[in-house]
């Protein structure tokens, strides 16, 4: 994804957190199903994202449910290279002492091309009514 489809995609509507992944793993987890009140479990995909903003670097924890097919921590798909900056689309997001906190949509994280050619400017700039 270059910044340019990043911002359109934005403009859409969606919410993302972007940074550099420094840290992903799986992890089996338990709940309480507030419904039936039987207790499961669940998979849950952890990644840890350093992201630069104007108040300096915060680190993100986001965390997603891995589909219930998946019961082994092992089996659970990333999808990320540490040290790489990724977009996590995400749903809820709240700052706690020291850290935020996110939880990420059903929308795989995306690599985000930093070093993409920019795009081409627009056509009937300032110069096109001039003759």
């Amino acid at each position: 994804m270059t910044i340019l489809e990043l911002g359109e995609r934005a403009m859409a509507g969606v919410f993302f957190v972007v940074g550099e992944v420094r840290a992903a793993k799986a992890e089996l987890s338990g709940y309480v199903d507030r419904k039936t009140g039987l207790s499961m479990k669940t998979v849950l995909r952890k990644y840890f994202v350093e992201r630069n903003g104007p108040m300096g670097f915060d680190v993100v924890k986001i965390t997603g449910r891995v589909g219930a097919e998946v019961t082994d921590p092992a089996q659970a798909v990333l999808g990320v290279e540490v040290g790489k900056v990724y977009a996590f689309a995400v749903e809820h997001i709240e700052r706690k002492a020291g850290f935020i906190i996110a939880r990420m949509s059903a929308v795989e994280p995306e690599s985000v091309e930093l070093d993409a050619p920019a795009s081409a400017p627009p056509q009937g700039g300032a110069d096109a009514g001039a003759s």
